[in-house]
């Protein structure tokens, strides 16, 4: 899930938000946003949706000198997310310039850099973050919010809903009655460590209302902790979950899966290790046209992928598959992969093969200054296309 790595994605990473909102500003979608039976009580800037483009690193204003050590001290005692949440907003090139002090800072980028330091983002895989000495985890229950919205055609997307509060990482599949499952890590109860749970609602087919399932049954479960949901339907109508267990070593993490024969009502774990690799979270798996199976995960904050015959056995794939992204979600449409990922928002790139993407990041929904959004996952019904995604604000720098 969340992570000490060395390299940087380009997304605005966050916390400390309650009950905020993700309004969005969309062109050419006329699809209506469902309601949800959780509070609603949800208000901010709005969210600008762009059409294809690539995206540059934004110029810098009026250049200042800075004291180079001090900050580059600062950016070196940043957690992982810290760093992302740098990265996203400044470039990831302009990350080691600034820390080889082969360039000064500007004043844009100082004000990023020490905005980011002090923001409270936490890592959420535990293998990695230790405990708080309260012994609640450290990812609070008004962190990260779960949200939903939809579109016509993928890039324009209607005004996001709030799904869920205190949720992260989620997840979205289509079922075989056309209903649309939602699956997150849900911090409601503000977990020990290693408590985390999964949470799900439910949108009937034809339906504008989700309804809450609570948190998820997974049967013999007991000696894992799974979080990063992923839900594919299989060939046969059952329903795999494929999560990351974050029990597993602080170095090799693995993914595991579970079953369900009640369109995810419960879940029962499958024996073995789907996959395994340094650093590694949040699998994102597609069935392609031949019956293989692809994982996108997030490794080094890059995304990468590994394949399958069977989708029980996966075998990493060479190379990366996007350099940035961060965050994985996939869906095969028309013979295209569409892998949308975190890059100054929500954004997507194309591949014929899953393989190889284009160099074209198309920029579906961009992030409002102080706010991050992250972890896309899509799907498509007759109703159209759906996405859920985490989202939140950024914590204000503290005032000296």
């Amino acid at each position: 899930m969340i992570r000490f790595l060395l390299l940087l994605a380009l997304v605005v990473i966050s916390s400390n938000s309650c009950g905020i909102s993700l309004p969005v500003t969309t062109t050419n979608t006329t699809t209506q946003s469902p309601v949800t039976d959780t509070p609603t009580n949800t208000t901010a800037p709005a969210i600008i949706t762009t059409t294809a483009q690539t995206l540059t690193t934004p110029t810098a204003q009026q250049p200042t000198v800075t004291v180079i050590n001090e900050l580059v001290a600062t950016m070196r005692a940043m957690n992982m997310e810290q760093k992302i949440c740098v990265g996203g907003q400044i470039g990831k090139e302009r990350v080691p310039q600034i820390m080889q002090a082969k360039t000064t800072a500007n004043a844009t980028e100082v004000a990023v850099i020490n905005r980011c330091a002090t923001a409270s983002m936490p890592l959420i895989n535990g293998a990695n973050n230790p405990a708080p000495a309260n012994g609640q985890n450290a990812h609070t229950a008004n962190q990260d919010s779960t949200w939903v919205t939809n579109s016509n055609d993928g890039v324009g997307w209607t005004d996001p809903i709030q799904l869920a509060p205190a949720a992260s990482v989620p997840e979205i599949v289509t079922l075989a009655d056309g209903s649309l499952l939602a699956m997150w890590v849900s911090f409601a109860d503000n977990p020990t460590r290693f408590g985390e749970k999964l949470a799900a609602a439910r949108l009937a087919n034809g339906s504008d209302t989700w309804q809450q399932m609570g948190t998820v049954l997974i049967s013999d479960s007991e000696n894992f902790t799974m979080v990063d949901p992923d839900l594919v339907v299989l060939p046969d109508g059952r329903l795999r979950l494929y999560a990351y267990d974050i029990r597993t070593d602080a170095t090799t993490h693995t993914i595991l899966s579970a079953i369900s024969t009640d369109n995810g009502n419960s879940f029962m774990m499958e024996p073995g290790v789907r996959f395994a690799s340094e650093q590694m979270w949040d699998p994102n798996v597609v069935i392609d046209a031949n019956g293989q199976y692809r994982m996108y995960y997030n490794g080094g904050d890059a995304i990468k992928s590994a394949v399958s015959p069977d989708g029980l056995t996966f075998v990493a794939d060479p190379e990366v598959r996007w350099s940035k992204g961060g965050i994985p979600g996939a869906i095969i449409q028309d013979q295209t992969v569409w892998l949308y990922g975190c890059d100054k928002g929500l954004a997507r790139r194309a591949s014929s093969d899953g393989l190889t993407f284009g160099k074209t990041t198309q920029l579906v929904i961009k992030a409002p200054p102080d706010l991050f959004m992250c972890d896309p996952s899509v799907s498509i019904n007759d109703q159209g296309w759906w996405m859920v995604f985490k989202g939140g604000k950024m914590t204000p720098p503290k005032t000296p």
